[in-house]
């Protein structure tokens, strides 16, 4: 065979692994959309009235979202799969981002084990004025019945200052690879 031939052929093998790669990562099965399942969930607090559920666009991405307008937190009885991860975005809500504050926190706990926790200051650093998203890895909780808590917070702590702090959770998903 010609050197042309087998270059060829490495050529359309190289294409189909990059191709196969990139499917494969791609490749999540929602195990548990927590935005459609918000009324499912085994704690909302303060109140529910303080969420909202809602296609929300941040930085012209649309995405399904929890939003929230005060210190919340909100729970879901889960058994974690094989291979678990729980994917979401965090992002102050663009209304908000032009208000003086100090930005929300999101938290994100399995249970007591605190796997996730930013500060979303859109005001303070407008590079944040977009999507923040996070794949946490649930694999040491395989075979588990936990609690996935989302938690948000109007200040930093040792502040009180709620101002322009409306949270918003895109597309939080409990997904496996």
């Amino acid at each position: 065979m010609k050197r042309s031939g087998w270059v060829l052929i490495g050529v359309l093998v190289l294409t189909a692994v990059v191709g196969w790669l990139v499917l494969r990562r791609s490749s999540e099965n929602v195990v548990l959309d927590l935005a459609s399942s918000f009324g499912q969930a085994v704690e909302v607090r303060p109140a529910p009235e303080a969420f909202s559920v809602a296609e929300t666009t941040i930085a012209g991405v649309a995405k399904p979202a929890i939003l929230t307008k005060e210190n919340t937190r909100v729970a879901w009885s889960v058994t974690v799969p094989d291979r678990a991860w729980l994917h979401l975005s965090a992002a102050v809500q663009e209304p908000a981002w032009t208000t003086a504050g100090d930005g929300v926190v999101f938290r994100v706990s399995i249970n007591d084990d605190e796997l996730l926790n930013v500060v979303v200051n859109p005001y303070g650093d407008e590079s944040q004025r977009k999507w923040q998203d996070y794949a946490l890895d649930l694999s040491e909780f395989a075979g588990e019945q936990v609690r996935v808590y989302l938690k948000t917070n109007t200040s930093v702590p040792g502040k009180n200052n709620a101002d322009g702090d409306l949270g918003a959770w895109g597309a939080p998903r409990i997904v496996t690879r």
